[in-house]
């Protein structure tokens, strides 16, 4: 099995969603259908600042997005938490608020030890929740320079035998192992150590188009009460699985972080733009509505 950002599986994981053998629990769709696969494209480099090529929207702020946000950045000059609860970014490493996002900046990181932590504390519990963000990889020939991108985490996304705390994220990867582009989504609790995974794309489904350049949309909702995970990318459902009652509280002390793990080899080489978590899993509409550019 090859190896993939922060989902490693485990001897005492109960559910794991993967693409190796997706089972019948785990519905996908096909939103890319009739778009070109990845390509090679010219040989360069793509500069690091996000403001090249970046797909600005100029004369329109971006979409609102529905209560209770528990943090929301805009990245525009600063990383303070637009929400009103006080869970302003702290810039680690070499990460900065510069270039141009989807709308004003963005947060950019290099992929070698930037990453920002939300300061104050967020605990999902056992309640529902939706992470949503806008990301953009840095390309070098065609490609994202790093194969292994993270792009949020609660927690530590590595499961070892000694690393089994609960959280929850979402990342990046780039054709690691020679394996086509996707993207990956966890939750886990420690108590049960269940395991919830959604990743796209199955296999014979085309690839998330992130090899383009542009920013893109992921969201990851969890519906407790309706005992859902469900993936979105550019505001379509690409994956969805059930979770099992035995997912226990998803609570964990490590600060929330965009761009970065706690190991620095893993954080993204690229920009991140109108991150939010709001304290509800947002419905299909909802999602569909944060991934527009108006």
């Amino acid at each position: 099995m090859r190896a993939r950002i922060a989902f490693r599986r485990h001897a005492q994981v109960a559910v794991l969603i993967t693409t190796l053998g997706l089972p019948s629990a785990c519905s996908l769709v096909t939103p890319f259908d009739g778009l070109e696969g990845p390509s090679g494209g010219a040989s360069g480099t793509v500069p690091t600042d996000a403001g090249a090529d970046a797909d600005v929207t100029a004369d329109a702020g971006p979409p609102v997005p529905p209560e209770p946000r528990i943090v929301h950045f805009h990245f525009d000059g600063d990383a303070r938490d637009v929400s009103g609860n006080g869970r302003d970014g702290l810039l680690q490493g070499g990460a900065s608020v510069s270039g141009a996002g989807v709308w004003g900046g963005a947060l950019l990181c290099d992929g070698d030890g930037d990453v920002l932590s939300v300061s104050g504390d967020y605990k999902p519990g056992s309640g529902s929740f939706t992470v949503a963000l806008f990301f953009r990889v840095r390309l070098v020939n065609g490609r994202a320079a790093k194969e292994l991108n993270t792009l949020f985490v609660k927690g530590s996304a590595w499961e070892t035998s000694q690393n089994l705390a609960p959280g929850f994220g979402f990342g990046y990867n780039d054709g690691l192992g020679g394996g086509p582009p996707s993207v990956t989504a966890f939750v886990r609790d420690a108590t049960t150590r269940v395991r919830v995974e959604l990743e796209y794309p199955a296999s014979g489904t085309p690839p998330p188009p992130a090899r383009d350049g542009k920013f893109h949309h992921v969201a990851l909702a969890v519906d407790r009460s309706a005992a859902l995970a469900s993936l979105y990318i550019d505001g379509e459902k690409v994956a969805e699985t059930g979770i099992p009652t035995a997912l226990g509280s998803v609570d964990s002390s490590d600060p929330a972080r965009l761009c970065g793990e706690t190991a620095p080899t893993l954080g993204l080489d690229g920009a991140i733009d109108e991150a939010v978590v709001i304290g509800r899993a947002l419905s299909a509409a909802e999602v569909r509505l944060l991934a527009a550019r108006r």
